[in-house]
Order: structure tokens, then C-alpha cells, then sequence
């Protein structure tokens, strides 16, 4: 049911990514602040596929409803149960 216009309507796309193949502890992850964590080439290429995988969805459900101006597209990362990007 769409009647209120104000509110928006949400897409994630989440990746998530095991601390074994960051290489890193959960304490070593909890140090490290969002910057380093966004510099990191694993992080990186999981939020490019998450993008990708958006750039998809977003055609086909503003089509379907057409409303794209209520559509946000946002793309997460997981990173093990410690931290989000």
C-alpha cells in the first residue's frame, strides 16, 4: 500500500566477508577505523559487487513502481559479526 508519499523505500544489498579471509583478528577489526576499513581491496571489491548488484535492481523495481525518486539503494558490508562498512 502506497499512501504516504514521504515515506522512501529501502534496498540493501549486503556482502559479507569471513575475518579469515581479511586476514585479521575481531580485535584486530575493531581497531581499525572506517577509513582503513574502506581502503581495504576485499572491502573494496564487495562493496563494487554490491553496487553492481544494485545498478540491476534499481531499473526493474522503478519500473515496476514507478516511483524511482522513493527508491534508496544502499550497499553493506559485513565484516564478520564485528563491524559494517
Amino acid at each position: 500500500m502506497r499512501h504516504y508519499a514521504t515515506l522512501k523505500d529501502f534496498i540493501f544489498e549486503f556482502k559479507y566477508l569471513k575475518l579469515d579471509d581479511l586476514k585479521l583478528t575481531g580485535e584486530q577489526l575493531r581497531e581499525k577505523s572506517v577509513v582503513e576499513l574502506e581502503a581495504m581491496p576485499q572491502v573494496q571489491k564487495a562493496l563494487q559487487d554490491a553496487l553492481a548488484q544494485l545498478q540491476q535492481y534499481r531499473p526493474v523495481l522503478a519500473g515496476k513502481y514507478q516511483q524511482p525518486e522513493r527508491l534508496r539503494c544502499l550497499a553493506v558490508v559485513a565484516l564478520g559479526f564485528e563491524r559494517v562498512v
